[in-house]
């Protein structure tokens, strides 16, 4: 059975309604239909089912500048 949402129309800030029909087992899409009820606004989109890519969150890594066992040289050149 399709589900049936409400919600506003971007176009006019009216009422958006909102169809999400049911998936086959099969597919990995499903079907979404809107239909503004002031101005006729109509938007088709699908939901893609499956597993979830993760993306990469570099927020808390330090990269490697030296190679284990090394020390970086504190040898500073002399203004000229």
């Amino acid at each position: 059975m399709a589900r049936h949402l409400a919600r506003r129309c971007p176009r006019c800030d009216g009422y958006l309604g909102v169809v999400v029909c049911n998936r086959s087992p099969k597919s990995a899409t499903q079907p979404v239909t809107g239909l503004c009820a002031v101005c006729s606004h109509r938007m088709t989109w699908k939901l893609i089912h499956g597993k979830r890519r993760r993306g990469v969150d570099f927020s808390g890594r330090i990269p490697k500048l030296f190679k284990r066992g090394s020390r970086p040289s504190l040898d500073v050149p002399p203004d000229h």
